[in-house]
């Protein structure tokens, strides 16, 4: 997706469509323990294991569903990545980059902001810098991501929904114009 400036912030929180990175999506069937080192050593960073956790920062790896991992960031050749799962019965690797919008919630009311359309469980105790989780926020299906200690969560959502998200967003921040932290 074309780089695009699209901004909305209110008091502690700012929300920005950011350029999207690269996205790939792996998907694996039929593995084993020496499938997922060889694609931990093609990565340069261990593959969570567990869903709804992620690792790294570039790459990111995301895992979303049982042997099924978002990989944001660097490039690794799709040929290489297949080639690392080779002892997998099914190995695919999707390029998702183009069909993808990427936002970023940031401040101290990130996290209030995102709980706000979605329902999961945002507390800082349960979902923090390793934990990624898909859910519907806004009603649009989307991977939630929280790269790092900060308060800043990356929003993946499909390219399609971009205005339907827009506004639900400069909406959502209307609350936040006059409330404080208290």
């Amino acid at each position: 997706m074309v780089d695009d400036p699209w901004r909305v912030a209110a008091q502690n929180v700012t929300v920005a469509r950011i350029s999207t990175p690269a996205l790939h999506l792996l998907r694996l069937r039929g593995f084993d323990d020496a499938v997922l080192g060889a694609l931990d050593r093609c990565l340069s960073t261990e593959l969570p294991r567990v869903p709804n956790h992620a690792v790294g920062t570039d790459p990111r790896a995301i895992a979303i569903a049982p042997g099924e991992w978002m990989l944001v960031g660097s490039v690794v050749p799709s040929a290489a990545l297949l080639a690392a799962a080779s002892g997998a019965r099914v190995a695919h690797v999707a390029d998702l980059g183009e069909g993808r919008v990427v936002y970023a919630v940031a401040g101290p009311r990130a996290r209030d902001l995102v709980a706000k359309g979605c329902t999961i469980d945002l507390h800082p105790r349960v979902f923090g810098p390793s934990r990624a989780a898909q859910s519907a926020l806004a009603q649009v299906f989307v991977v939630i991501d929280q790269p790092s200690e900060e308060a800043v969560f990356h929003i993946y959502a499909d390219a399609s929904y971009v205005q339907h998200l827009d506004l639900w967003f400069a909406d959502a921040v209307l609350e936040f114009q006059t409330q404080d932290t208290d």
